[in-house]
C-alpha cells in the first residue's frame, strides 16, 4: 500500500535524523545522565488533530457527449457510440458517480421536426416543454453545485530548521445537493444524484515552511499531496481520481513548547473522470468532473515530551533539572512544568500568589490594619 511505504519511509529517516551524535549527547555521556531514548526521538514528532466545515463545488461539462431530457428520464450518449436512428435511444444515467446503461429510451424522430436535417444536436422548440436534446460540444452549459461537509484530519510531522515533513489521512462527510445547469437557456433540469451523503478518504504527504514565528505565534505554509478513495456511492472500480492538492495556512498559537492551538484555511484541487463503457464492457467515452473545496479547520497539535515530570513530592523546580531517582538511584533529566503551561528555559514560572495574597492571610491583615486605624 502507498500509505504504508509512506510511513515506513517517514519513521526511518526520522530515526536517521534523530540519533543521538557523540557531541550532543556528550554531557549526559560524561556525567551518566538518563533520558528515555524512545521519548527523546517521539518528541520530535508533532501530532496534529483537526475539524472543521468545508464547501466542495462539483462542476462537469459534457463534451463530446448529447444530452437527452424527459419528464421521465435523464441521459447521456458519447458521440463514440454507433450513430442511432429511429424512435429509441440508449445511453447512461448516473454520470456523476456509477454509470448505469438505461436503453430503448423512446424518444420519437428527435431528426423529423419541420427541418430536413439536423447535423447537430439542439434545444427543439417543437418537442414538449421538459424534452430536451442537446450537444453538449456546441451547447455551452456545465451542471454544477456546492456540496458541505465535515473534515477530520490526523497527520504526524518532523521539523528540522524551519521545514516539516510529514504523513497524514483525512476524513470527509459530504452533504449532497442536486447540480444545476448553469444556464438556462435550454431547459435543462436539475441533475440529482440520489444520494443525501456520501464520504471522502484522503491520504497524503506533508511538505511545509514555517516564514514567521514571534512569541507565541507562527505562520506556516503547508502543501498537502495524496490519494483521494470514494465510498460506495461512487464506482471506484470506474473512476479515475487525479492526486489531490492541498494549500493551506497553519495560525499556530503555542500555549507550551509541547502544546499548539491550530486555525488553517485552505483550498484544495482535485478531479476524478468517470469511466463510459459500452455493451462488451470496453472503455467507450470518460466524464471529467472537476471538485475543488475550501476548508477551514481548528485543532490541536502535540509534542509527547521527551521527558518525565519530577516524581519528586518536593520537587517544586519548574525549569528541566536534573534529580536522583529515588527507585533506580541514578541521575534522570525531568522537567517541572504540566505540558499545557508555558515555561520559560531560563527562568521558573511558578506564578505562585504572594503570601499577602492568600485568602487566610488577607483577612488577618484586614484585621490588624483596622485594629491600627481604630
Amino acid at each position: 500500500m502507498p500509505l504504508n511505504k509512506a510511513l515506513h519511509s517517514f519513521f526511518i529517516l526520522l530515526l536517521i535524523f534523530n540519533l543521538p551524535s557523540s557531541l550532543g549527547q556528550s554531557i549526559y555521556k560524561k556525567y551518566g545522565i538518563y533520558r528515555n531514548p524512545a521519548l527523546v526521538i517521539s518528541n520530535k514528532i508533532s501530532w496534529t488533530l483537526s475539524m472543521g466545515s468545508g464547501k466542495t463545488h462539483f462542476n462537469h461539462s459534457l463534451k463530446n457527449f448529447y444530452l437527452y431530457q424527459s419528464s421521465e428520464v435523464q441521459l447521456i450518449r458519447s458521440k463514440n457510440a454507433e450513430s442511432f436512428s429511429g424512435d429509441l435511444i440508449s445511453g447512461q444515467t448516473n454520470w456523476l458517480n456509477n454509470p448505469t446503461d438505461i436503453e430503448d429510451v423512446n424518444v420519437g424522430d428527435l431528426f423529423d421536426v419541420g427541418y430536413d436535417r439536423l447535423d447537430s444536436s439542439v434545444n427543439n422548440g417543437q418537442l414538449s416543454a421538459q424534452t430536451v436534446f442537446l450537444d453538449g460540444d456546441t451547447a455551452d452549459f456545465q451542471f454544477q453545485s456546492q456540496w458541505s461537509s465535515i473534515p477530520i484530519n490526523f497527520s504526524a510531522h518532523y521539523e528540522f530548521l524551519k521545514f516539516r515533513v510529514g504523513v497524514g489521512i483525512h476524513y470527509e462527510k459530504l452533504r449532497t445537493d442536486v447540480l444545476s445547469p448553469n444556464s438556462k437557456n435550454y431547459g435543462i433540469l436539475d441533475y440529482d444524484p440520489g444520494f443525501k451523503t456520501t464520504k471522502l478518504y484522503k491520504y497524503y504527504g506533508i511538505l511545509g515552511y514555517k516564514f514567521f514565528a514571534e512569541w507565541k505565534s507562527a505562520l506556516v505554509g503547508e502543501i498537502q499531496i495524496g490519494n483521494v478513495k470514494s465510498s460506495g456511492e461512487f464506482n471506484n472500480d470506474l473512476m479515475k481520481s487525479s492526486l489531490m492538492v492541498n494549500l493551506g495556512l497553519n495560525y499556530e498559537y503555542h500555549f507550551s513548547e509541547y502544546l499548539r492551538f491550530i486555525l488553517k484555511p485552505s483550498f484544495e484541487i482535485k478531479s476524478y473522470k468517470m469511466d463510459i463503457l459500452d455493451a462488451s464492457g470496453a472503455l467507450l467515452d470518460e466524464v471529467s468532473h472537476n471538485y475543488n473545496a475550501f476548508y477551514m479547520q481548528a485543532g490541536i497539535s502535540i509534542n509527547i515530551p521527551e521527558l518525565r515530570r519530577s516524581p519528586l513530592a518536593a520537587d517544586h523546580v519548574q525549569l528541566k533539572h536534573v534529580i536522583m531517582d529515588p527507585k533506580k538511584g541514578r541521575l534522570e533529566e525531568v522537567r517541572g512544568q504540566v505540558l499545557w503551561k508555558e515555561q520559560n528555559p531560563k527562568m521558573g514560572q511558578n506564578h505562585r500568589r504572594l503570601i499577602r495574597n492568600k485568602a487566610f492571610n488577607k483577612k488577618k491583615i484586614s484585621s490588624l490594619l483596622m485594629l491600627f486605624l481604630n
